[in-house]
């Protein structure tokens, strides 16, 4: 049997039909000849959306608020309901949040190569500071360091928000185990609160220090030199 399959033409499917000469079913084809043009367009499929014109995206500064019917099958209690009906607050993106960092506008006592001169000359000498934001605060760990000169020793940071106009006091702890024989070690931190109650601190407003040390019945003071150990507020 011969065929002549035209170009362009698909082979749909073959059949077997019994020719009564054998015990076994002879596959004889059946062929059904479809253009290829014929098969294209019908595979080929449309979808129109006659309502585009009315898909409109997310307006995310107006969330979405949930109706009534989306939750009346449910058992909910009044607070519950109140809490569906009411519009949720938008919590702002931690990339987005600003917080107030302290920046030094001195360098680290530390840091000078007559450091010691200077704890030897003044008998006390700021060594270094660091400033931290834990829980929202603002606040300031200094590490003072003071000549061995008596057995009883109080070392106070004087600190102030209002350029001396008014002033705050706090006491330093020794540092256990920091005596080297010439000289003590000791550390206080202190945290600032702004003069307006339950206002944050400025963006600018600076803060000033200075280091005061008690021997015995004598007083030394180290104010940087007359300039004070200053840090300034800033927003990031």
């Amino acid at each position: 049997m011969n065929f002549d399959f035209s170009v362009g033409s698909t082979i749909i499917g073959m059949q077997c039909i019994p020719c009564g000469r054998c015990d076994y079913r002879q596959s004889t084809p059946i062929i059904r000849l479809v253009s290829e043009k014929a098969v294209t367009n019908k595979s080929k499929k449309m979808v129109r959306f006659s309502d585009y014109e009315y898909i409109k995206p997310i307006n995310q500064s107006k969330p979405p608020v949930i109706p009534r019917s989306a939750y009346k099958d449910l058992k909910l209690s009044q607070s519950d309901c109140a809490l569906l009906l009411s519009t949720p607050k938008l919590v702002p993106l931690a990339s987005d949040l600003k917080r107030s960092l302290l920046v030094t506008e001195f360098n680290q006592p530390c840091a000078s190569p007559n450091f010691i001169d200077r704890v030897r000359g003044s008998k006390v000498c700021l060594e270094n500071c660091v400033t931290s934001t834990g829980a929202g605060n603002l606040s300031i760990t200094c590490i003072v360091r003071v000549l061995n000169i008596a057995f009883e020793k109080q070392v106070t940071i004087r600190h102030t928000l209002t350029n001396w106009s008014t002033h705050t006091d706090s006491l330093a702890s020794y540092l256990p185990n920091s005596c080297d024989g010439f000289s003590d070690r000791f550390s206080v931190t202190f945290s600032l609160r702004s003069v307006q109650p339950n206002q944050p601190l400025a963006p600018g407003q600076k803060v000033s220090f200075a280091v005061r040390f008690r021997a015995g019945s004598e007083e030394f003071w180290d104010n940087n030199y007359g300039d004070n150990y200053t840090l300034r507020v800033i927003v990031r």
